[in-house]
């Protein structure tokens, strides 16, 4: 059968879980490594070993364009760069699978979808819970109707990140040298659980939900540009309804877990990522773990390129994340910082919390209601967004151009 050849773009960062993954089945016969293109390649602990399989360095995706091809580009680059290496891979007959998220604006978005379409080449992006057996199946009930239609959602991922995490150049910035990032908890870290949401409710395999409104809730407690602390309601076409509430200035952790409210059943994520549906006739489903198998992404995209086999998820199916995010910041044009009486810094753990945080949104999460519905002094309720105006405005910019 015949190899798959690979682009690396990035191999530092989230990078290196791919490069770790590859190392590990290099023995198996379905791809090659054509190249590397990091401006940091040397820093790799991982180099030596695909300069062995073949692997040529570059210093950038242009570079390796100039004078190499490959089939597949897997791009890990930061976000700023996720559209300008999409549209050079597809534009040089790559397929791609692109580290979520999608990019940084909607904008971004809709131009590495119009990348796609011309080029006649997939952009899968690496949200792996979209490719995980667990979520699949669970969502494949849902499409089946087993668990009727779909009330409400809610998702809460409450992760500590040091001082360290954002001293990364990008880290919780809006823009870098002129480029949008608007890296948050909401874009990179907890992204997946916002996506997952607007995924299982999509009316097909590969598909998710567009938000019809956005209704954001965004704070900082670190000293960056973004924020670092988000919730969100928001509404879709079915009329259910989605509740995100993610934080990193908390001094506790509370791994992602979920609740899905149906109307003939309810699916719920524990901390340990294990699924777990309850019906209203009483039968009770186990899905299994839903980051179970992280790698899937991967050998799904590889498994594209060779045979056309289906993708779970494209740049259309995690566009309308991009979309909640557009709109959130429309919600909330300025970010909040939390009462300076209320952040504390931890020493020893070098980290910045904000007193109290963590059981406000737990609190939150457990009544499904946004902070300043909980009545926090703190709080400030974001506008509601027209994400459909949103979505149809750049369309419309699109066509003019």
């Amino acid at each position: 059968m015949k190899k798959v050849s690979l682009l690396l773009a990035g191999i530092g960062g989230y990078g290196a879980t791919y490069v770790s993954a590859l190392l590990a089945a290099a023995d198996g016969g379905e791809f090659t490594i054509a190249g590397v293109a990091d401006p940091y390649y040397d820093a790799s602990p991982h180099l030596e070993d695909l300069l062995r399989l073949g692997a040529r360095p570059y210093r950038s995706v242009e570079e390796f364009y100039r004078e190499n091809s490959a089939e597949l580009a897997i791009v890990s680059t930061p976000i700023q760069f996720h559209g300008d290496h999409v549209e050079q891979a597809v534009g040089h007959g790559s397929h791609v699978l692109c580290e979520k998220p999608l990019g940084a604006t909607l904008a971004e978005g809709r131009r590495i979808l119009d990348a796609q379409s011309r080029s006649g080449r997939f952009v899968a992006i690496g949200y792996q819970w979209s490719y995980s057996q667990a979520i699949r199946t669970l969502k494949a009930d849902i499409l089946d109707g087993r668990f009727g239609r779909p009330r409400r959602l809610r998702a809460l991922v409450l992760w500590p990140r040091n001082l360290s995490y954002f001293r990364r150049p990008w880290a919780g910035r809006q823009y870098v040298d002129g480029r949008a990032v608007f890296d948050s908890v909401a874009n990179n870290a907890a992204a997946h659980y916002l996506h997952n949401m607007l995924f299982v409710l999509g009316g097909r395999p590969d598909e998710s939900a567009e938000p019809l409104s956005v209704t954001a809730e965004l704070y900082r407690a670190n000293a960056i540009e973004n924020f670092d602390t988000a919730a969100m309601r928001i509404t879709t076409g079915s009329g259910a309804e989605i509740l995100f509430i993610a934080a990193h200035p908390v001094e506790r952790t509370r791994n992602p877990v979920f609740h899905f409210a149906f109307e003939k059943g309810d699916a719920y994520c524990d901390e340990n990522a294990q699924i777990t549906a309850v019906f209203r006739n009483g039968e009770r489903r186990e899905y299994g773990n839903a980051g179970a198998d992280p790698d899937n992404k991967l050998w799904e995209a590889i498994a594209a390129v060779r045979s056309g086999a289906p993708l779970s998820c494209t740049a259309r199916t995690a566009l309308p994340h991009t979309l909640c995010i557009e709109a959130a910041r429309q919600s909330v044009p300025e970010i909040p910082a939390f009462p300076g009486e209320l952040v504390r810094t931890d020493e020893n753990r070098q980290l910045v919390y904000a007193r109290g945080l963590f059981d406000g949104l737990q609190g939150c999460y457990d009544n499904w209601r946004l902070p300043s519905e909980m009545g926090f002094a703190w709080a400030r309720r974001g506008g509601e967004v027209d994400a459909r105006a949103l979505l149809m405005g750049s369309r419309k910019l699109k066509a003019r151009i």
